[in-house]
């Protein structure tokens, strides 16, 4: 069955001092009212790369988070890439990088999870996101505060508000949850309707399930 067309958008970026990297992405929409689909070369890359320069220049991640690049990539109904992706990237010299003083907060795998949530039950109701870690620390219950998440999540959501609106035709692309479907569902996407912002630390590699996430909701 056929994947919905969409736009997948990479951020990808290296814990300075160590051979550690981090990535996160997402996926939007492209599908516009009564016109042809939007699509990546649509898009004003000078707005984006504003966008990721002022969500990661921020003392909300420590210095040694640094942005290397970013990746948007036109995705067909067979699932695969059209075209070449659009590449953006800074001078060595300009990259984006958090303004949190001193050294990591946390290992390198730790990493702050960013559930996106869509109206309708089943395929493609969740997506996540694994931003690199914070600069915060924790409180006493090992988790981060609920207002450090909750300002992460509200700084994530203009990101991702700008960069949705980069696009130079008249309708904007919307954030969205894309599934490929499998032996009982068929393919299909929805749109993001929330960012539910983790407080407890967590990482790629395995998932804990013993403390309240008690998540800090964002509406989108």
């Amino acid at each position: 069955m056929p994947v919905p067309k969409h736009i997948k958008i990479n951020i990808r970026g290296r814990f300075d001092g160590t051979p550690e990297q981090w990535s996160y992405g997402f996926h939007l929409d492209p599908v516009r009212t009564a016109q042809v689909d939007i699509k990546v070369a649509d898009y004003d890359m000078s707005i984006v790369a504003a966008a990721i320069n002022a969500f990661h220049s921020h003392a909300r991640f420590p210095a040694k988070v640094v942005v290397e690049e970013w990746r948007a990539y036109d995705i067909g109904s067979d699932g695969r890439m059209i075209g070449n992706p659009v590449l953006g990237s800074w001078s060595a010299a300009t990259q984006p990088k958090g303004l949190g003083a001193g050294n990591l907060t946390y290992p390198p795998q730790a990493s702050l999870v960013v559930t996106l949530e869509a109206a309708n039950r089943g395929p493609a109701r969740y997506g996540r996101m694994y931003l690199p870690q914070p600069y915060m620390i924790l409180d006493s219950t090992a988790r981060l505060a609920a207002t450090d998440v909750s300002s992460i999540g509200s700084a994530l959501r203009t990101m991702l508000k700008a960069i949705e609106g980069a696009n130079t035709g008249a309708d904007d692309s919307h954030l969205c949850n894309v599934s490929p479907g499998g032996r009982t569902s068929t393919p299909t996407k929805q749109s993001v309707i929330n960012l539910k912002m983790g407080r407890v630390i967590d990482t790629m590699r395995s998932r804990r399930s013993k403390m309240d996430e008690d998540r800090q909701t964002v509406t989108y």
